[in-house]
């Protein structure tokens, strides 16, 4: 079985089947609200994944957007949103990647392939702790940390974004990391944002890049609220 963006290793060679038909790449049955059918041109898709993008997205930039579709087996809502400017097309989405246990990540991109190979413009928001950033800094670690990886042919527009490139030996995994590599390998552009957090959630001061980010984006956002912390742990005072 083969499917872009993950190596799915067996557990032995002994259930590997050479004479399998390595072109036909399996298909899964989802259950859809909404209609899972993307326009033939799609202006921009902004996709997010990660607690605190996800809230930042919720929160922020989806409050006058149309639920288009979504699927809860794999974590997966889309949204049709606003834009600043209202002479241009109105054909930009957003689309949440939340939890999906029970598939893979390759799984879960090749059910919004079309949505992805229809896009001009591709853009993703990750959020990741700071303890994940390898690289040493000359300084102290912020309480946010901005980096950028782009492929294909990018636009005037993203290159003149103050935004350091990742450095090595840093990675990203996850259904964002699925989505630049197909974005890669039908050759259109696509770009990831990277922001590392010193805390567990987003707060007023540390959203404000992303907001900043979104804004030279022509997406129309709100200030963001945080909410009450949870308490993730089980001591007491």
């Amino acid at each position: 079985m083969t499917l872009f963006g993950e190596i799915i290793e067996p557990s032995s060679r002994a259930l590997c089947d050479f004479e399998e038909d390595l072109d036909v790449v399996p298909t899964i049955d989802l259950k859809w609200e909404g209609l899972n059918e993307p326009p033939n041109t799609i202006s921009l898709l902004l996709c997010a994944e990660g607690k605190s993008s996800l809230d930042l997205f919720r929160k922020s930039v989806l409050n006058n957007a149309r639920k288009v579709c979504t699927c809860q087996e794999i974590g997966v809502e889309i949204y049709q949103i606003s834009l600043n400017n209202e002479q241009e097309s109105l054909n930009k989405y957003v689309c949440l990647f939340g939890n999906s246990n029970r598939y893979n990540d390759a799984e879960v991109i090749e059910s919004i392939r079309p949505w992805i190979e229809n896009s001009k413009q591709v853009v993703c928001f990750l959020t990741q702790k700071m303890v994940e950033y390898l690289t040493r800094l000359s300084q102290e670690k912020p309480a946010i940390l901005l980096r950028m990886l782009q492929v294909s042919n990018s636009n005037e527009l993203m290159d003149k974004l103050p935004v350091p490139i990742l450095e090595q030996p840093n990675i990203i995994t996850g259904k964002l990391a699925a989505v630049i590599s197909y974005r890669l390998h039908i050759d259109k552009p696509g770009t990831i944002f990277i922001c590392y957090l010193d805390q567990i959630e987003l707060d007023s001061t540390t959203a404000e890049p992303l907001l900043s980010l979104l804004n030279k984006l022509n997406i129309k956002t709100v200030p963001y609220t945080a909410g009450v912390p949870k308490n993730e742990s089980n001591l007491y005072l």
